[in-house]
């Protein structure tokens, strides 16, 4: 994982202990809401695209002004940057922030001042792919704050405008408030997990205190049924049009298999932008392979059930044409009961890359072996992975 730190925005006001800031001590934070959203995932290049929308809530005495037929006011002058908190995205790599995607808007009846800024951010992970396209994945986003608003994160989302596009979002409550979705129609989100970190966190630091969303989230293979395994079946299955040419015209019999076969490497180069680029076998990739190995079988078969390696198989030796017109029929008859082989166990095969593609969790691993295989044990990622490890039993059982 790469851990460029990417700064989303400007500073935001220290708070005293009492909850105001240094600017403004009667300035308190109500709270801080989240909307994340996943955008894409990058497999080849093992990266994926989040959109975030942070809210902030604050009280603010000074903009009280009694008049209750105030309008809303809504302001993105440097006046008001202070109330847009600082965050840092850690395991960002690249973001699409600007300055006119800032909201800021005060209510002079209430002197209640709310701000959002949204942003969207390229994230590097290190992703497990062996199972591809049948796995599981876990999507880390890692925030910092220099201040101690993470620890104030308590606004009700429900109160607040959301992005009119949001849908199929989650929801948890516990000291803060989150909305999480995936937007991919290649991915179902199982779940996501909020684990906030505020040991040793110094309000006046600008490393403060580290929260971390997981979105957990499993691939729908359908789509690469449909789109690449099915194809693929189809190609291969062609070949089982040789039965209607005499195998004694094993010209024309090869020239349709290396046509499949080349057709099949021009297809695998389409796919490559599909697939990751890893360095083992993921279950596509084996798919693919096995694909190429039933044309290379029936190559060989081209070759050997003709009337003429029949017949010098008999004889010893080589035949004449005479000779060689004897084993034209035993020919025929063999070529005949491998082509209905060769067809039943391709289909076979693909059947259960069926049955895999509709029941994907039987070949999907537990969301602890994921976490174990993606993110690993070592003494640096044991804080952010038991946001994992805290999942209820019950939770657990029901995903697995």
């Amino acid at each position: 994982m790469t851990n460029s730190d990417i700064v989303v925005q400007v500073d935001a006001p220290k708070q005293t202990e009492s909850g105001g800031s240094d600017e403004n001590p009667d300035l308190q934070v109500v709270g801080v809401a989240t909307e994340l959203r996943l955008l894409s995932v990058d497999d080849a290049n093992e990266t994926f695209v989040v959109a975030l929308l942070i809210h902030a809530h604050y009280e603010d005495p000074e903009s009280f002004d009694g008049d209750h037929a105030s309008p809303d006011v809504f302001k993105r002058n440097s006046e008001y940057d202070g109330f847009i908190p600082e965050f840092t995205m850690v395991n960002c790599v690249d973001t699409q922030f600007d300055s006119f995607q800032v909201t800021v808007r005060t209510n002079q009846r209430t002197g209640e001042i709310w701000s959002s800024h949204y942003n969207t951010c390229t994230i590097s992970e290190s992703l497990e792919l062996e199972k591809f396209p049948f796995d599981r994945q876990l999507f880390r986003v890692v925030f910092k704050s220099p201040n101690s608003a993470l620890k104030q994160w308590e606004i009700d989302v429900g109160i607040l405008d959301f992005l009119p596009d949001f849908k199929n979002g989650k929801r948890v409550e516990n000291t803060s408030q989150y909305l999480v979705s995936c937007e991919l129609k290649s991915w179902t989100m199982a779940d996501f997990k909020v684990g906030q970190f505020k040991e040793d966190v110094d309000p006046a630091s600008l490393t403060g205190g580290e929260m971390e969303i997981t979105i957990m989230a499993e691939r729908s293979p359908l789509y690469f049924f449909i789109n690449f395994v099915l194809v693929m079946y189809l190609i291969v299955a062609t070949n089982f049009a040789n039965v209607s040419v005499s195998p004694s015209d094993s010209a024309d019999r090869l020239a349709t298999t290396i046509t499949l076969l080349l057709t099949l490497v021009a297809f695998k180069f389409v796919l490559a932008d599909a697939i990751p680029k890893v360095g083992y076998l993921t279950y596509m990739d084996k798919y693919v392979l096995t694909s190429y190995f039933f044309l290379m079988i029936s190559i060989v078969e081209n070759v050997a059930v003709t009337p003429r390696f029949l017949c010098y198989l008999d004889k010893n030796g080589f035949c004449n044409e005479l000779e060689t017109a004897e084993f034209e029929g035993d020919a025929t008859d063999t070529d005949f009961y491998f082509q209905i082989i060769f067809l039943v166990a391709w289909t076979f095969e693909n059947i259960i890359v069926a049955i895999f593609s509709f029941k994907p969790q039987i070949l999907q691993e537990s969301w602890k072996k994921v976490q174990e295989g993606q993110i690993g044990e070592t003494e640096s990622s044991v804080k952010r992975t038991s946001v994992v490890e805290d999942l209820d039993l019950k939770k657990e059982q029901l995903l697995q």
